[in-house]
């Protein structure tokens, strides 16, 4: 049968893994895929638990993560359970100096918030922490301060206090007397710590309180001594508490010592040697190794007084070797702990830098942007004005090309109009005065026509420079009339008017811009000839 309990135990040992690391595994998607740090800070919390007593330094690294987050948050009450779940880190591995510092550091977070069963929890804390530096005063102080404030707000936040830590402290108080010697002080606290356990039903704890009172009474050598003690024994049988069994075995084999029978000590004594082997508790065997030694010293057996003794002895310093060796994987732990706090300060400082420096580098891109946006705006606007500008004075020009054109027209009907007198005085004079109106009549001619079109050409060119110089270049072969009709035709000039200017009749222009449509290689109609010239 032997095989298969072994087989079903380590089936079982795998399914209890398995179901942990699924909790683990949910947990920490929980926390890596959420952005409330509230729900973060849950998570992290239900994962220190789960590692606390088996791997506390991560457990350590996640009640430092509860930090850092409630530090970012600004959530006080986070900080608070943050510095708890390292002070408890702490305590487990036994640098007590490090939980004061935590502790005090939580007591005032407390006190400024007021958290008053916080507060309470903290000033029992920091009581344990003195209790295991053996500085009792101290504890005691704190463990009373604990107490005043239970007593002083119980009524207004019962439900806010633990009565497992107000159990603890009872009882804890109790020890301190019973250690000071005050042992009707221990018995008043024990027995109020033990109708706690009675309320709660808390048998683990009711065990010890039982024991406890024994003690004290061992020590009065009252005979109630051995009423507690045996109940004490019971609840621990009947809820199979092993490591109370041997406990209490180890303390029946003390009392009846006393009472000279030492056979029943050794009985008991015995069993709780067992026990300390069956679960490798060190000081339980070594404490009932020395009461068999006594035990058999009682009877005169002092062969198996001293092999007893010599477990003993052993077994001791064992146990100080291995407090000195737990003394030293805390500091090795805490100093890993500290390396690796150290690691994650200077990897957050390079992505704090790496941040910063993007921000800054964004920054600047920005302010790049911002100057160049700024500078094309201020540059097409100065354009756009520019341009407005220029279109304003274009037109201007046009006006004054028009209006040189309009007045040539009005001296060309004037000049029409002298030529047409003279030619009816010609009629009138003499063959030699005929002769000089008909020079004057010519002259007139040429050199109205002449004047007018170098000044219109001139103006033109420096209006529309670009235009008269692509013409030129594009459509080499248009003579100077055509290219002074294709001026005309620019300023949008209709055909009555440019035969006014240039008197020229209104069909020999209709005539001249067919011709100039072929040269400029649109003769079909639908294209505007007048468009044509605009986009040149």
């Amino acid at each position: 049968m032997k095989p298969i309990f072994f087989i079903l135990l380590v089936f079982a040992s795998f399914i209890a893994f398995s179901q942990n690391q699924i909790l683990v595994d949910s947990l920490t998607v929980k926390y890596e895929n959420t952005t409330e740090d509230t729900v973060k800070m849950s998570a992290l919390e239900e994962l220190y638990k789960l590692y606390f007593r088996t791997d506390n330094y991560v457990a350590l690294n996640y009640a430092e993560k509860i930090l850092v987050l409630a530090k970012r948050a600004n959530n006080d009450m986070y900080k608070s359970t943050g510095l708890y779940y390292k002070m408890l880190s702490y305590m487990y591995i036994g640098n007590y100096e490090k939980c004061l510092e935590l502790n005090m550091e939580r007591l005032e977070l407390n006190k400024r918030k007021n958290y008053i069963a916080s507060i309470f929890g903290t000033y029992h804390d920091i009581g344990v922490t003195y209790d295991r530096l053996r500085q009792f005063d101290l504890a005691l102080e704190f463990y009373f301060k604990a107490l005043n404030t239970y007593y002083e707000n119980y009524e207004a936040n019962s439900k806010e206090f633990s009565l497992f830590k107000i159990q603890s402290l009872y009882n804890n108080i109790g020890n301190i007397y019973s250690s000071n010697g005050d042992l009707e002080k221990a018995e008043q606290y024990y027995k109020k710590g033990i109708s706690i356990c009675i309320q709660k039903k808390d048998f683990l704890n009711l065990g010890t309180g039982y024991n406890n009172l024994g003690k004290v009474y061992m020590e009065k050598n009252d005979d109630k001594a051995l009423w507690y003690l045996t109940r004490a024994l019971q609840i621990r049988d009947s809820i199979n508490d092993e490591n109370g069994l041997g406990t209490s075995h180890t303390f029946m084999a003390q009392y009846y010592f006393l009472k000279d029978n030492y056979n029943t000590a050794i009985s008991h004594a015995r069993k709780a040697f067992g026990i300390g082997k069956k679960i490798q508790s060190l000081s339980i065997e070594s404490e009932s190794a020395s009461a068999l030694a006594n035990a058999y010293n009682g009877q005169q057996k002092y062969d198996s007084a001293f092999f007893y003794y010599k477990i003993h002895k052993n077994l001791n310093d064992s146990i100080i070797n291995n407090e000195t060796y737990s003394k030293i994987e805390g500091m090795k732990l805490q100093n890993e702990f500290e390396i690796q706090t150290q690691k994650q300060k200077l990897e957050s400082q390079k992505v704090k830098f790496r941040f910063v420096t993007f921000i800054l580098l964004l920054v600047l891109a920005l302010i790049v942007l911002f100057l160049l946006i700024r500078y094309f705006r201020e540059r097409k606007e100065r354009i756009s004005s520019e341009n407005k500008d220029l279109k304003m004075e274009v037109e201007l020009k046009n006006k004054e090309l028009t209006s040189i054109a309009m007045q040539q027209m009005r001296t060309n009907n004037l000049v029409d109009s002298i030529k047409e007198r003279l030619l009816l005085l010609k009629k009138k004079v003499t063959p030699d005065q005929k002769e000089q109106i008909q020079k004057i009549i010519m002259e007139l001619h040429a050199l109205s026509d002449k004047e007018v079109w170098d000044e219109f050409e001139l103006r033109f060119q420096q209006v529309h420079e670009v235009f008269y110089n692509n013409l030129k270049s594009k459509f080499p072969q248009l003579s100077p009339s055509e290219i002074k009709l294709a001026a005309f035709l620019r300023l949008n000039m209709t055909s009555k008017d440019i035969s006014s200017l240039t008197g020229l009749s209104v069909k020999s222009i209709e005539s001249s811009r067919y011709r100039l449509r072929k040269k400029l290689g649109i003769a079909k109609k639908e294209i505007n000839l007048v468009n044509f010239l605009m986009e040149i």
